[in-house]
């Protein structure tokens, strides 16, 4: 439930800055990966965003780093390939007897001139990220993201 507030709060922040549709059009991703790096130095994410009723079409979206060790990293709000992407990727934190946090990616879309934008999530159990040497997402690549 905790999740679902912190998630809400954020769409909700979001949506006061530009207007948000909701379920008027879908947030399709392609190629998704997350993964540390097997030496502890660093951890990347990425993946490509199309929306169809948009001109976004296999845009890519990048995050990585050579600070991170044995996880994957909190990333803030950040910009794609073309700025009026921007997705958020983090762990919800561990809940006493509830097990590891789920994962969670928020892409949105805010185009100019007053357009109306988009956003949507995924989420993942953790089971998902399989934890050896290091961190690595095993779920499928490819998902439409749940319209927020």
């Amino acid at each position: 439930m905790k999740s679902t507030t912190i998630l809400s709060s954020l769409l909700f922040t979001l949506a006061s800055a530009s207007p948000i549709a909701r379920a008027s059009s879908e947030i399709d991703v392609t190629g998704f990966t997350a993964q540390t790096n097997p030496n502890g130095d660093g951890a990347s994410i990425s993946f490509t965003v199309t929306i169809p009723t948009t001109s976004i079409s296999s845009t890519p979206c990048t995050y990585a780093d050579v600070t991170s060790s044995n996880h994957l990293p909190d990333v803030p709000m950040t910009t794609c390939a073309d700025s009026s992407l921007r997705f958020q990727f983090r762990q919800d934190p561990t809940q006493p007897g509830a097990g590891e946090g789920r994962y969670r990616l928020v892409v949105v879309y805010t185009p100019g001139s007053g357009s109306e934008g988009l956003a949507g999530y995924q989420e993942w159990d953790a089971s998902d990220f399989v934890t050896e040497e290091d961190v690595t997402y095993e779920g499928a690549p490819d998902f439409t993201l749940t319209a927020a």
